[in-house]
Parts: structure tokens; C-alpha cells; sequence
């Protein structure tokens, strides 16, 4: 029999919301950048830019922009 894994999901409607998100990220990566292994000195969450709007992960708001650049 297979188990199932839970998935914590969260709405975020309001910048506390999006604060207690960060905050949790931030330390489950040990305060590092999920995308460059650098730490975290201005952390913003990182999503997919689509209708569902998945949080992927904390990265640093300078790699955000290049990442955003880079997808569109």
C-alpha cells in the first residue's frame, strides 16, 4: 500500500500571509538561496508565473529579476 505524502499549502492574500511563507522557506533553506546556494540577504518568494502562482522556493530579489527575465 503506498503512502500518501502531505502537502502543506497555504493561500497568500495579505503581505503577512506572504511574511509567515518566507519566514518558513527561509528556514527549511537553512537561510540559503534555493537557486544559487548564496545566502539570503534580501529574500523574496519565488513562483511560477502562471494561474496556479506555485511557490517554487526563497531566492535573493536580484536573482528573482534575472530568473523573471530569463522565463519570459
Amino acid at each position: 500500500m503506498m503512502s500518501k505524502s502531505k502537502v502543506d499549502t497555504r493561500d497568500l492574500y495579505t503581505t503577512k500571509d506572504i511574511a509567515a511563507v518566507r519566514a518558513l522557506l527561509t528556514k527549511e533553506q537553512n537561510g540559503l538561496s534555493k537557486l544559487t546556494g548564496l545566502p539570503l540577504d534580501s529574500a523574496v518568494l519565488d513562483h511560477k508565473h502562471d494561474i496556479a502562482q506555485f511557490v517554487r522556493a526563497v531566492i535573493n530579489s536580484k536573482e528573482n529579476v534575472a530568473l523573471g527575465a530569463i522565463e519570459n
